[in-house]
Protein backbone atom coordinates (compact mmCIF):
# COMPACT_ATOMS: atom_id res chain seq x y z
CA UNK A 1 0.00 0.00 0.00
CA UNK A 2 0.92 3.27 -0.93
CA UNK A 3 2.04 6.07 1.79
CA UNK A 4 -1.02 8.26 0.70
CA UNK A 5 -3.49 5.06 0.92
CA UNK A 6 -2.06 4.09 4.25
CA UNK A 7 -2.54 8.21 5.34
CA UNK A 8 -6.11 7.80 3.67
CA UNK A 9 -6.54 3.92 5.60
CA UNK A 10 -5.87 5.52 9.21
CA UNK A 11 -7.95 8.55 8.34
CA UNK A 12 -10.89 6.18 7.60
CA UNK A 13 -10.45 3.93 10.77
CA UNK A 14 -9.69 7.13 13.11
CA UNK A 15 -13.18 8.44 11.67
CA UNK A 16 -14.67 4.94 13.16
CA UNK A 17 -14.63 2.88 9.91
CA UNK A 18 -14.22 -1.31 10.01
CA UNK A 19 -10.90 -2.25 8.64
CA UNK A 20 -12.58 -3.72 5.40
CA UNK A 21 -14.47 -0.20 5.20
CA UNK A 22 -11.35 1.91 5.63
CA UNK A 23 -9.28 -0.40 3.07
CA UNK A 24 -12.21 0.05 0.65
CA UNK A 25 -12.40 3.96 0.73
CA UNK A 26 -8.18 4.16 0.90
CA UNK A 27 -8.48 2.00 -2.82
CA UNK A 28 -11.15 4.14 -4.25
CA UNK A 29 -10.04 7.70 -3.68
CA UNK A 30 -6.49 6.31 -4.92
CA UNK A 31 -8.35 4.56 -8.25
CA UNK A 32 -10.70 8.10 -8.93
CA UNK A 33 -7.29 10.57 -8.65
CA UNK A 34 -5.48 7.64 -11.09
CA UNK A 35 -8.46 8.19 -13.46
CA UNK A 36 -8.37 11.79 -13.22
CA UNK A 37 -5.02 12.40 -13.80
CA UNK A 38 -5.25 9.96 -17.35
CA UNK A 39 -8.72 11.80 -18.23
CA UNK A 40 -6.10 15.01 -18.31
CA UNK A 41 -3.60 13.19 -19.77
CA UNK A 42 -5.78 12.92 -22.64
CA UNK A 43 -6.91 16.49 -23.15
CA UNK A 44 -3.16 17.93 -23.34
CA UNK A 45 -1.25 16.35 -26.12
CA UNK A 46 1.63 14.91 -24.47
CA UNK A 47 0.41 14.72 -21.14
CA UNK A 48 1.49 18.37 -20.87
CA UNK A 49 0.02 21.58 -19.23
CA UNK A 50 0.17 24.47 -21.86
CA UNK A 51 2.37 27.18 -20.76
CA UNK A 52 0.46 30.15 -19.99
CA UNK A 53 2.58 33.70 -20.21
CA UNK A 54 2.75 35.72 -16.97
CA UNK A 55 2.77 39.09 -19.21
CA UNK A 56 -1.46 38.30 -20.29
CA UNK A 57 -2.86 41.58 -20.34
CA UNK A 58 0.31 43.52 -20.39
CA UNK A 59 1.09 46.18 -23.25
CA UNK A 60 4.25 45.04 -25.08
CA UNK A 61 7.43 47.19 -24.64
CA UNK A 62 6.12 48.42 -29.09
CA UNK A 63 2.49 49.02 -27.80
CA UNK A 64 3.63 51.45 -24.85
CA UNK A 65 5.93 53.39 -27.30
CA UNK A 66 3.20 53.84 -30.24
CA UNK A 67 1.43 55.97 -27.61
CA UNK A 68 0.65 59.38 -28.07
CA UNK A 69 -0.33 61.78 -25.00
CA UNK A 70 -2.91 64.27 -26.00
CA UNK A 71 -5.14 66.41 -23.52
CA UNK A 72 -8.06 68.28 -23.42
CA UNK A 73 -7.89 71.70 -21.09
CA UNK A 74 -9.93 73.96 -20.17
CA UNK A 75 -9.48 77.75 -22.30
CA UNK A 76 -8.89 79.16 -18.24
CA UNK A 77 -7.66 76.13 -16.53
CA UNK A 78 -6.73 78.39 -13.31
CA UNK A 79 -10.32 80.14 -13.22
CA UNK A 80 -12.37 77.24 -14.79
CA UNK A 81 -11.03 73.39 -14.52
CA UNK A 82 -12.96 71.05 -15.68
CA UNK A 83 -15.22 69.23 -12.56
CA UNK A 84 -16.21 65.25 -12.57
CA UNK A 85 -19.22 65.73 -14.88
CA UNK A 86 -17.58 67.84 -17.64
CA UNK A 87 -14.77 65.20 -17.66
CA UNK A 88 -17.21 62.61 -18.03
CA UNK A 89 -19.46 64.60 -20.55
CA UNK A 90 -15.90 64.86 -22.93
CA UNK A 91 -15.66 61.01 -22.51
CA UNK A 92 -19.13 60.44 -23.56
CA UNK A 93 -18.83 62.74 -26.60
CA UNK A 94 -15.22 61.51 -27.79
CA UNK A 95 -17.42 58.09 -28.25
CA UNK A 96 -20.72 59.08 -29.57
CA UNK A 97 -18.48 61.06 -32.14
CA UNK A 98 -16.90 58.37 -33.01
CA UNK A 99 -20.00 56.36 -34.13
CA UNK A 100 -21.14 59.31 -35.83
CA UNK A 101 -18.28 60.45 -37.80
CA UNK A 102 -18.22 57.79 -40.77
CA UNK A 103 -14.82 57.17 -40.95
CA UNK A 104 -12.82 54.29 -42.03
CA UNK A 105 -10.35 55.18 -39.14
CA UNK A 106 -11.72 54.81 -35.65
CA UNK A 107 -10.05 55.88 -32.43
CA UNK A 108 -8.29 53.12 -30.06
CA UNK A 109 -7.06 54.55 -26.69
CA UNK A 110 -5.20 53.05 -23.91
CA UNK A 111 -7.25 55.42 -21.61
CA UNK A 112 -8.59 58.53 -20.40
CA UNK A 113 -7.57 59.71 -17.05
CA UNK A 114 -8.90 62.41 -15.22
CA UNK A 115 -5.90 65.14 -14.33
CA UNK A 116 -6.26 68.11 -11.99
CA UNK A 117 -9.01 70.25 -13.34
CA UNK A 118 -8.19 68.28 -17.07
CA UNK A 119 -8.86 65.15 -19.47
CA UNK A 120 -5.46 63.30 -20.53
CA UNK A 121 -6.09 60.91 -23.13
CA UNK A 122 -3.96 57.94 -24.24
CA UNK A 123 -4.02 57.38 -27.83
CA UNK A 124 -2.67 53.68 -28.99
CA UNK A 125 -1.09 54.81 -31.99
CA UNK A 126 -0.57 57.67 -34.55
CA UNK A 127 -3.73 57.44 -36.65
CA UNK A 128 -6.07 57.87 -33.31
CA UNK A 129 -3.92 60.99 -32.31
CA UNK A 130 -4.49 62.37 -36.07
CA UNK A 131 -8.44 61.41 -35.56
CA UNK A 132 -8.52 63.12 -32.67
CA UNK A 133 -7.04 66.32 -33.90
CA UNK A 134 -9.50 66.45 -37.24
CA UNK A 135 -12.58 65.68 -35.15
CA UNK A 136 -11.89 68.03 -32.28
CA UNK A 137 -13.85 71.13 -32.98
CA UNK A 138 -16.85 68.71 -33.67
CA UNK A 139 -16.14 67.49 -29.83
CA UNK A 140 -15.90 70.66 -28.28
CA UNK A 141 -19.38 71.54 -30.24
CA UNK A 142 -21.15 68.93 -28.84
CA UNK A 143 -19.59 69.26 -24.97
CA UNK A 144 -20.48 72.53 -25.55
CA UNK A 145 -16.95 73.90 -23.21
CA UNK A 146 -14.46 76.48 -23.70
CA UNK A 147 -11.55 74.04 -23.72
CA UNK A 148 -8.64 73.25 -26.59
CA UNK A 149 -6.84 69.84 -27.47
CA UNK A 150 -3.09 70.54 -26.45
CA UNK A 151 -0.29 68.26 -27.47
CA UNK A 152 2.36 66.36 -24.52
CA UNK A 153 4.25 69.27 -24.52
CA UNK A 154 2.65 72.07 -23.63
CA UNK A 155 0.33 69.62 -21.00
CA UNK A 156 -0.35 72.27 -17.94
CA UNK A 157 2.54 71.73 -15.57
CA UNK A 158 1.55 70.65 -11.76
CA UNK A 159 3.73 71.99 -8.82
CA UNK A 160 4.07 70.80 -5.81
CA UNK A 161 3.81 72.44 -2.24
CA UNK A 162 3.40 71.24 1.53
CA UNK A 163 2.24 72.98 4.66
CA UNK A 164 1.31 72.82 8.28
CA UNK A 165 -1.85 74.06 9.42
CA UNK A 166 -3.06 74.98 12.44
CA UNK A 167 -6.65 74.76 14.13
CA UNK A 168 -7.26 71.97 11.20
CA UNK A 169 -6.81 68.51 12.29
CA UNK A 170 -10.62 68.01 11.92
CA UNK A 171 -11.54 70.32 8.96
CA UNK A 172 -11.90 68.80 5.21
CA UNK A 173 -9.71 69.21 3.01
CA UNK A 174 -12.34 71.45 0.85
CA UNK A 175 -12.64 73.82 3.91
CA UNK A 176 -9.12 74.21 4.31
CA UNK A 177 -8.49 75.06 0.91
CA UNK A 178 -11.62 77.28 0.43
CA UNK A 179 -10.03 79.67 3.38
CA UNK A 180 -6.67 79.18 1.68
CA UNK A 181 -8.58 81.13 -1.60
CA UNK A 182 -10.55 83.36 0.23
CA UNK A 183 -7.42 84.67 2.56
CA UNK A 184 -5.20 84.86 -0.31
CA UNK A 185 -6.60 85.62 -3.84
CA UNK A 186 -6.04 82.03 -5.00
CA UNK A 187 -7.56 79.50 -7.38
CA UNK A 188 -6.69 76.87 -4.32
CA UNK A 189 -10.26 75.20 -4.28
CA UNK A 190 -9.19 73.71 -7.58
CA UNK A 191 -5.94 72.35 -5.39
CA UNK A 192 -5.47 68.58 -5.09
CA UNK A 193 -4.45 67.26 -1.88
CA UNK A 194 -2.45 63.85 -2.31
CA UNK A 195 -1.57 63.57 1.04
CA UNK A 196 -2.81 63.74 4.24
CA UNK A 197 -1.39 63.80 7.94
CA UNK A 198 -0.78 64.80 11.46
CA UNK A 199 2.16 66.26 13.01
CA UNK A 200 1.18 66.95 16.71
CA UNK A 201 -1.52 69.72 16.53
CA UNK A 202 -0.48 70.18 13.47
CA UNK A 203 -2.17 69.09 9.90
CA UNK A 204 0.48 68.22 7.18
CA UNK A 205 -1.08 68.82 3.40
CA UNK A 206 0.82 67.85 0.46
CA UNK A 207 -0.89 69.30 -2.11
CA UNK A 208 -0.43 69.86 -6.38
CA UNK A 209 -1.34 73.50 -7.77
CA UNK A 210 -1.16 74.81 -10.88
CA UNK A 211 1.49 77.48 -12.70
CA UNK A 212 -0.40 80.19 -11.97
CA UNK A 213 -1.13 79.39 -8.65
CA UNK A 214 2.63 78.90 -7.66
CA UNK A 215 3.50 82.48 -9.49
CA UNK A 216 1.20 83.73 -6.74
CA UNK A 217 2.62 82.12 -4.32
CA UNK A 218 6.16 82.87 -4.51
CA UNK A 219 5.22 86.85 -5.08
CA UNK A 220 3.84 86.25 -1.68
CA UNK A 221 7.13 84.43 -0.61
CA UNK A 222 5.20 81.18 0.64
CA UNK A 223 3.61 83.40 3.46
CA UNK A 224 0.53 83.19 3.13
CA UNK A 225 -2.83 84.07 5.67
CA UNK A 226 -4.87 81.70 6.87
CA UNK A 227 -7.53 81.38 9.52
CA UNK A 228 -6.26 83.90 12.29
CA UNK A 229 -2.44 83.89 11.42
CA UNK A 230 -0.33 83.00 8.29
CA UNK A 231 1.71 80.06 7.37
CA UNK A 232 4.88 79.93 5.37
CA UNK A 233 5.56 77.49 2.48
CA UNK A 234 8.97 77.09 0.98
CA UNK A 235 8.33 76.30 -2.47
CA UNK A 236 10.31 74.23 -4.86
CA UNK A 237 9.58 75.00 -8.83
CA UNK A 238 9.85 71.61 -9.96
CA UNK A 239 7.13 69.43 -11.58
CA UNK A 240 5.22 66.62 -9.37
CA UNK A 241 6.66 63.72 -11.12
CA UNK A 242 10.22 64.77 -10.07
CA UNK A 243 11.73 63.17 -6.57
CA UNK A 244 10.22 64.16 -3.94
CA UNK A 245 13.21 65.51 -1.92
CA UNK A 246 13.41 68.03 -5.26
CA UNK A 247 10.28 68.85 -5.75
CA UNK A 248 8.18 68.77 -2.19
CA UNK A 249 10.42 70.82 -0.41
CA UNK A 250 9.98 71.96 3.34
CA UNK A 251 7.41 74.05 5.30
CA UNK A 252 6.81 75.21 9.05
CA UNK A 253 4.50 77.44 10.95
CA UNK A 254 5.16 80.96 10.78
CA UNK A 255 7.45 82.16 13.51
CA UNK A 256 8.77 78.78 14.21
CA UNK A 257 12.12 78.86 15.44
CA UNK A 258 14.75 77.24 13.38
CA UNK A 259 16.07 73.44 15.15
CA UNK A 260 20.11 73.96 15.03
CA UNK A 261 21.83 71.43 13.55
CA UNK A 262 22.85 68.24 15.66
CA UNK A 263 26.83 68.98 16.68
CA UNK A 264 29.41 67.15 18.14
CA UNK A 265 29.77 67.44 22.32
CA UNK A 266 32.61 69.67 22.08
CA UNK A 267 30.97 72.29 19.96
CA UNK A 268 27.57 71.79 21.76
CA UNK A 269 29.33 73.65 24.73
CA UNK A 270 30.85 76.49 22.48
CA UNK A 271 34.33 74.74 21.73
CA UNK A 272 35.76 73.34 18.37
CA UNK A 273 37.42 70.31 18.30
CA UNK A 274 40.74 72.27 17.99
CA UNK A 275 40.14 74.52 20.70
CA UNK A 276 38.59 72.49 23.56
CA UNK A 277 40.39 72.26 26.32
CA UNK A 278 42.79 69.64 27.60
CA UNK A 279 41.49 66.84 30.45
CA UNK A 280 43.18 67.69 33.77
CA UNK A 281 45.52 64.55 34.40
CA UNK A 282 44.24 62.59 37.57
CA UNK A 283 46.70 62.71 40.54
CA UNK A 284 48.29 59.77 41.00
CA UNK A 285 46.92 57.20 43.53
CA UNK A 286 49.67 54.82 43.75
CA UNK A 287 51.71 54.26 47.12
CA UNK A 288 54.99 55.66 45.95
CA UNK A 289 53.07 59.25 44.99
CA UNK A 290 51.33 59.33 48.43
CA UNK A 291 54.18 59.05 50.15
CA UNK A 292 56.39 61.47 48.24
CA UNK A 293 53.35 63.84 48.59
CA UNK A 294 53.51 63.60 52.43
CA UNK A 295 57.40 63.93 52.45
CA UNK A 296 56.93 67.30 51.15
CA UNK A 297 53.84 68.63 53.71
CA UNK A 298 56.02 67.12 56.52
CA UNK A 299 59.15 69.54 55.47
Amino acid sequence: MKSADKRRFKQAMASGHSREKALEIARNASTAKRVRSEESAKETPGGKKPKTSSHVGRPTFSQVASIVRLGIVPSDLAKSPFNKEQLVLIQETVIDVMIEVDDNNKPVFEGAIHRNGWLLFLCSNNDTAKWMRSNFDLIKKKCRLEMMLVEENDFPKTFIVRGFFPQSIELSNEKILATIGVQNNLAAKHWKVIQRSTEGALLHLVMAVDDESLSRLTELKGKIAYRFGHVRLILKNNKAGEKAEESVGTAEPLGAQEVPAATSKSSAVGHTDETAPKEVEKPSTSKAALERQNAIKVV
